[in-house]
């Protein structure tokens, strides 16, 4: 597991999304909790513009999220939250 993110100020390098990583990870959690189903971070990547790895990143950063499935194939793994009872 990534270390949290906890530096607001710290942003997503190359201008993905022009918001900081602390920002994208907490839009990343509430967007997958809305869904109502399981997302994979392919899905999540397409959503907000950005890398699948950068997903990845952020969810694992989370104390509350993770990311489960196939460690290669993006459109596989998928972002669970802790506590949700699906």
């Amino acid at each position: 597991m990534t270390a949290e993110i906890n530096e607001r100020s710290t942003f997503v390098e190359h201008g993905e999304v022009g918001i900081s990583l602390f920002q994208l990870e907490c839009a990343i959690q509430t967007w997958s909790a809305l869904q109502g189903r399981d997302v994979s971070s392919a899905e999540a990547a397409t959503t907000f513009n950005v890398r699948p790895e950068l997903v990845r990143e952020v969810v694992e950063a989370n104390f509350w999220m993770s990311v489960v499935g196939d460690d290669q194939d993006p459109t596989h793994q998928f972002i669970e939250h802790e506590g949700s009872d699906e």
